[in-house]
């Protein structure tokens, strides 16, 4: 597992494709308010970046902050900027471009800026990829355990039991009143654990 780890951890975004990233923020939205909440929804899970770029500079000023904040602590926000990159990259409509006055122009450059960072999401994106097959394998190796705990709980208590029992001078101390039900306990420590359907 650590080995996908590390393998996941050691792959570092080529400096270009941050660079195709700030052209991208910067053109697929037109007016400073369509800008500003397109990047606050993007980066809703991380206050801490939003509450450090400045919205009152230009639109290609607050996405070279941003960028350079993500290439800064490449390490900590590599999943957000393939995450950024590949959605971006996905864009077909731009509304905001759409009702300008200068639309055709407007949109040419911003599919211009999205097909070209597109190129750059295809060898990052496995980055995402590896790190979502580390995280599924992760998580049914913790099952795995967890499940494998619960079976040596049991077979732990069956063994007390059984060794209560076996000490017993008098079987019927086991709390059954009938011969044939010597052992129910047993069976109960079981039926706890895995009912039956």
């Amino acid at each position: 597992m650590a080995d996908v780890q590390s393998g996941v951890a050691s792959k570092k975004i080529h400096p270009d494709a941050y660079g195709a990233l700030i052209e991208a923020l910067t053109t697929i939205n037109w007016n400073k308010l369509a800008y500003q909440q397109d990047v606050r929804r993007r980066l809703r899970e991380h206050p801490e970046l939003l509450t450090r770029l400045d919205f009152t500079t230009t639109k290609r000023e607050t996405s070279a902050q941003l960028v350079n904040m993500l290439m800064a602590e490449e390490k900590r926000y590599r999943e957000l900027t393939v995450e950024l990159m590949t959605d971006i990259s996905r864009l077909d409509s731009f509304p905001n471009l759409v009702k300008q006055v200068d639309a055709d122009d407007l949109l040419a450059k911003a599919r211009e800026a999205v097909t070209n960072l597109e190129k750059w999401v295809g060898p990052h994106a496995a980055i995402a990829e590896e790190r979502e097959k580390f995280s599924a394998e992760l998580a049914a190796h913790r099952e795995k355990v967890s499940r494998s705990r619960d079976f040596t709980d049991v077979l732990g208590e069956l063994k007390q039991e059984f060794l209560r029992l076996h000490g017993m001078v008098n079987r019927q101390q086991d709390g059954s009143s009938s011969p044939s039900c010597t052992g129910c306990s047993r069976f109960s420590i079981l039926s706890r654990h895995f009912p039956i359907a």
